[in-house]
């Protein structure tokens, strides 16, 4: 997953067509949806913590001002945005997730006993 989001941040020439429901918010979608499907990857080998979070961020970071270097690349603050709200929002899923599978499993318990 990461090979393939430093492949369309760093590498990839241009940027990808904007979708007409989205006209102006694909590459703010884009990002938002690249670092939400790493962070899941992330969190299902590793807890949803502040160390888990940060190294999240710091590619994000990283990402971002790599592009700085980068001929026909720029680096954004709303991009480095989109970036966080797709680990934070990956971080609410998964939080949810893992709460509901806790709440079935401890309510599946209590109905066998």
């Amino acid at each position: 997953m990461l090979a393939v989001i430093a492949y369309f941040a760093l590498v990839y020439p241009g940027s990808l067509p904007d979708h007409p429901l989205v006209r102006g918010w694909n590459d703010f979608i884009l990002h938002v949806i690249a670092f939400a499907a790493l962070s899941i990857c992330a969190f299902v080998v590793q807890p949803v913590n502040a160390k888990t979070i940060a190294l999240l961020t710091s590619f994000a970071v990283a990402f971002e001002i790599a592009q700085m270097f980068i001929p026909d690349r720029e680096s954004d603050l709303w991009d480095l945005a989109a970036n966080m709200v797709g680990v934070a929002g990956a971080a609410v899923f998964i939080g949810i997730v893992r709460y509901v599978r806790a709440t079935a499993a401890d309510s599946s318990k209590s109905t066998a006993s």
